[in-house]
């Protein structure tokens, strides 16, 4: 099954909330009624109109897409955030075939064992020092900035959202550095808003890695 949904999820709190419980149900009744098979999931792509704030929305649904994927077993997931938009939210048809690419290439990969590749997706957040955190992902991918632009990426604390200064790819992940001295209790977003930026972190078949919100920073 190839499953695109969930920007009405992101018009409610109560439903951004519980997309995660939802899907997971729905999976669960799917599979009941026909029987195992694999699903491929698209997190969902932006949306160019601001109307009000609900940023927060589209990246708690966007996580919930991510942890899905990480948490039911054949259940795949492709990052659209990067793809061309007829409307300012629905994908151009070039975008679509895209799409279609990467799905089918995270089903050969997950589902049937071949060559394929998934995008990255964080699994740890650690500090470095006062204004830097490293990113941990679930594989060795060989990653690639654009000029470190950190655009769209984010850090929160008790003293607010702050944005950050620099993304850069290192050995083993990236390193993302803040504006500012991070504070306690403190998680990160990437890409999480209505509106992502033009650049993105990238593997080297220039997949994004998954958009992210509130991953703990240990």
């Amino acid at each position: 099954m190839i499953w695109y949904q969930g920007c009405n999820e992101t018009g409610d709190e109560q439903e951004a909330d519980s997309y995660l419980e939802k899907f997971t149900q729905t999976v669960t009744l799917w599979r009941e009624k026909f029987g195992y098979f694999p699903i491929a999931t698209c997190q969902i792509n932006r949306h160019a109109f601001k109307e009000g704030d609900r940023d927060r929305l589209w990246g708690k649904v966007r996580e919930a897409q991510r942890q899905a994927a990480r948490r039911i077993e054949g259940v795949y997931i492709v990052p659209t955030i990067d793809m061309h938009t007829v409307d300012g939210i629905h994908n151009a048809s070039g975008a679509c075939i895209t799409v279609g690419e990467r799905l089918a290439n995270v089903l050969l990969k997950g589902h049937y064992g071949l060559p394929g590749t998934f995008a990255p997706s964080i699994t740890k957040i650690t500090r470095v020092d006062a204004r830097t955190v490293h990113l941990e992902f679930d594989g060795r991918y060989m990653l690639r900035t654009m000029d470190d632009i950190a655009t769209g990426i984010h850090i929160e604390d008790e003293f607010g959202l702050q944005k950050c200064t620099k993304i850069s790819v290192c050995d083993d992940g990236a390193l993302v550095t803040a504006e500012r001295d991070i504070g306690e209790n403190a998680v990160f977003h990437a890409y999480w808003e209505r509106e992502v930026p033009a650049f993105f972190i990238r593997d080297i078949n220039g997949m994004p890695m998954l958009a992210c919100y509130g991953v703990e920073i240990e």
